[in-house]
């Protein structure tokens, strides 16, 4: 069943000035307006695969050309029929449906959406406007009064309303039809030859169409209106995009082998392509970002931005670096939206191989940080960050910074949170390695002993991991002599397989999320020829008691484990967001060693949202690990990161370089503070606003033995913080001031009175989302409803599933799902 939301933007102007009338059901909307049911049920049939709303006022006359179009045929045709309704004048608002084998444009300058007009594939000889039967139709966009329509079979229809005709291209293909739109448009139309005039498409299969009228485009001769560009996303072998410029010629950027799935023009100039191999093993996607080439272009893993995602892994949550936009869809998921939301922000729903496996989704907003840059021709574009708020069922990053490294205290769950629970390795019992035995082996149960002095050594046990599913682990080491063992959790046996861990003598904590269903192998092993000499004890695994969201969902990043007990209560009243307490030299936050928090003398940004903190207590801190000791060591502390509170001021160490940040600790309430490094000067941020710059900072930043707590120091200063926490964010490179200070604007709204921040429902998958420019609002369409975003806010949600589509103009919102 399909649904109407809002009205068209002549009557109702926003869905706030529609009030509840905004979330009613397509059938309660528009009875209330004098529509019976039969009609309703006739205006949106559930067999619709795309939906477009085209407003023409946005066109580059604003919709005039509707009014001088008496001269054609199908405003001559007659009207009141099967296939034509009751006006002939083109609407000012116009809802676009493709079916299969139909296209159905609806008029909403009317309240009741009577359909306007309509197209029909006919018989197997193409002798329709818009095809043969059995072609599937599977994308629509319109713009300056011409209307493109793409098929999954066979190529794509361009239908021009000023001028009265229609085109039709696919491989090898490039035609006009000989008759125009109102007399011929659903029978014994036939292609004008010749038929193949070289500005064809690259493949058959269009998955994706997009238009846009660039700076200078010429007028075209029949419209008098500038002449769009089209973009065309093709799937197959060759795969990749046709653009059709505004001059006529058809240029391809050709990916290979390489389906092309989705694209869009990302302001004035640039195109975004996702493309994807999809195989039985996973899928490659490559994000290409660059201007309309001037000749036929080739990209690949040199050129473009990718990432690789195997089956089986969380590539749902795949951050990637200062290149990469995040992975996009698996194997078997073509789940992937994108829409311009304004200069350098677009919105992009991503289901990766978790959503896919399990029905948990996320909601995606990236911005990009900088103006597009790249030379007119085939260069890719110059994107240097793009950074993003990942939103689920239970939680919102809130903004992630470029190359993303740790995300924690991002989720809604209020409670006690443990660093226990469940064993669920109890009565198991470790061997030793039939292909890597160690030396000297000994188990009772989970404990273990083990001497090695040459070869490689393992240690193992089974258990069984669900996909998606968060895990801690929890064990004392002793280490006697030698090098300590890596922990890794994979499918086999085997030494160095899957997921890694570097231990430590004394208590170790580790987080992962799993990332298959099944028999999996838990492993303590060493290298070949590190000799070594240690024994484990109290080894425990249960699920849950991770405080961290987004960041683990990389397999090669580690999260937050919870030691003792913290509690977590909304960050303010009926907030969904919780803020952790209850910090002490006993219950904090802490990560064992992760390389990718090793900044070195680079670029990096940290960011937090704290509540109250008394002098002389520890934030965060990095160090090295022999500070659980109770005495300084100078070259631990050379390399640290330390956030500390001291005379009602926010201090900072950063390397070896301290000093007084002048943030002002005093008074209760929420506060953002964030530091950044760029090029040797740390700048200091108070919600959003620069505070203090210190130029020469260009100490080392973490070594291989760091760890890092949140909510303490370690014993040397332990001083564990007196108050509230949330969001804490951690990333490589540096953000712009103008990013710093929206992104707190956005942020502070999670952190009011009844403010909700995540998808609506219960393991939410995302299949449709829509931007609309006019209300500046985000529609994410999930199994559980429909979630309207104002920024990364949830402002309202239906409670009606949403499976294939949205689109959103000025309050007028159509949904179709099935």
């Amino acid at each position: 069943m399909t649904k109407l939301i809002g009205t068209n933007p002549n009557q109702v102007p926003s869905n706030a000035d529609l009030g509840s009338a905004a979330f009613m059901e397509k059938k309660d909307f528009l009875t209330s307006r004098g529509s019976s049911l039969s009609e309703i049920n006739s205006i949106m049939p559930a067999t619709a695969k795309a939906v477009f709303i085209y407003d023409t006022s946005k066109d580059s006359d604003g919709g005039a050309w509707r009014k001088r179009t008496q001269n054609t045929t199908w405003y001559r045709e007659p009207i009141n029929t099967q296939v034509r309704g009751g006006r002939r004048e083109f609407p000012a608002v116009a809802v676009i449906v493709a079916e299969n084998d139909r296209l159905r444009i609806y008029d909403g300058d009317d309240q009741s959406l009577p359909m306007w007009m309509e197209f029909l594939a006919v018989g197997a000889n193409g002798n329709a406007m818009i095809g043969r039967t059995l072609e599937d139709n599977s994308c629509v966009y319109m713009l300056n009064g011409t209307l493109c329509l793409g098929r999954h079979s066979f190529g794509l229809h361009i239908i021009n309303f000023i001028g009265d005709y229609a085109q039709f291209k696919e491989n090898g293909y490039d035609t006009t039809y000989a008759y125009p739109i109102g007399t011929h448009r659903n029978a014994n139309n036939y292609w004008e030859l010749p038929t193949d005039q070289g500005n064809d498409l690259l493949h058959d299969k269009v998955n994706s169409v997009t238009m846009r009228v660039m700076d200078g485009a010429p007028i075209d001769s029949r419209s008098g209106l500038p002449r769009p560009t089209i973009a065309v996303a093709c799937g197959g072998t060759p795969g990749g995009v046709t653009i059709i410029r505004d001059d006529g010629i058809a240029v391809d950027i050709s990916s290979g082998s390489y389906a092309a799935k989705h694209i869009e023009f990302v302001n004035d100039r640039i195109i975004n392509v996702g493309v994807r191999d999809i195989g039985t093993g996973g899928a490659t996607l490559y994000n290409v970002n660059m201007r309309v080439p001037v000749a036929d272009y080739s990209f690949g893993s040199t050129n473009c931005f990718n990432e690789t995602i195997t089956s089986g892994s969380a590539g749902g949550f795949i951050y990637g670096n200062t290149h990469r936009p995040p992975a996009v869809g698996n194997g078997t998921s073509d789940s992937a939206l994108m829409e311009e939301f304004d200069e350098h922000r677009f919105n992009q729903q991503v289901t990766g191989s978790i959503a896919a496996s399990t029905g948990r989704g996320a909601l995606h907003i990236l911005e990009r940080d900088n103006d597009i840059t790249g030379s007119a021709g085939n260069a890719p574009a110059n994107i240097h960050r793009i950074s993003q708020v990942v939103i689920g069922e239970d939680y919102n990053t809130g903004w992630l910074h470029g190359d993303q490294r740790l995300c924690a205290l991002a989720d809604t769950e209020a409670g006690i949170i443990n660093s226990s629970g469940e064993n669920l390795l109890a009565n198991k019992t470790f061997t030793n390695n039939g292909s890597f035995p160690y030396e000297t082996f000994s188990a009772t149960g989970l404990n273990l002993s083990v001497q090695n002095t040459s070869g490689y050594g393992a240690a193992n046990t089974t258990w069984n991991m669900e996909i998606g599913v968060v895990y801690s682990v929890k064990f004392n080491l002793t280490l006697n002599s030698g090098v300590a063992p890596q922990v890794f959790v994979s499918g086999t046996s085997s030494w160095g397989n899957g997921r890694s861990f570097i231990s430590r003598n004394g208590v170790n904590y580790f987080t992962f999320t799993g990332t298959t269903t099944g028999s999996q192998y838990f492993n303590f092993s060493t290298s070949n020829g590190d000799a070594t000499n240690y024994s484990v004890a109290n080894l425990e695994m249960w699920k849950g008691g991770v405080a961290d969201r987004g960041d683990d969902r990389n397999q090669i990043r580690n999260g937050m484990s919870v030691v003792g007990q913290l509690t977590r209560t909304p960050v303010a009243s009926g907030a969904e967001l919780v803020a952790y307490e209850g910090f002490s030299s006993s219950n904090y936050l802490q990560q064992n060693y992760n390389g990718n928090l090793n900044f070195g003398t680079g670029d990096f940004y940290i960011s937090g949202w704290f509540d109250t903190c008394s002098d002389g207590r520890v934030i965060v801190e990095r160090v090295g690990i022999d500070q659980d000791s109770t005495t300084s060591n100078a070259t631990d502390l050379s390399k640290r990161l330390y956030i500390y509170t001291a005379a009602s001021k926010i201090y900072v160490t950063f390397g070896q370089t301290g000093w007084n940040t002048g943030i002002d600790t005093s008074g209760s309430g929420w506060k953002n503070i964030a530091f950044a490094r760029k090029s040797g000067v740390i700048y200091s941020y108070l919600n959003g606003k620069l505070v203090h710059t210190k130029h020469g900072v260009t100490d080392v930043i973490g070594d291989t033995d760091h760890f890092l707590r949140i909510g303490t120091g370690f014993p040397y200063r332990v001083s564990p913080c007196t108050g509230k926490l949330a969001l804490w964010r951690i990333s490589a490179g540096s953000p712009t001031h103008k990013q710093v200070a929206r992104w707190y604007e956005d942020e502070k709204k999670m952190f009011l009175p009844g403010a909700k921040c995540t998808l609506y429902g219960t393991n939410p998958q995302v299949p449709a989302v829509a931007y609309d420019r006019e209300t500046k609002l985000i529609h994410a369409g999930t199994s559980s409803g429909r979630s309207v975003f104002s920024g990364i806010t949830r402002i309202d949600n239906t409670t009606k599933a949403v499976d294939t589509e949205i689109s959103a103009v000025n309050g007028m919102v159509i949904e179709i799902d099935q």
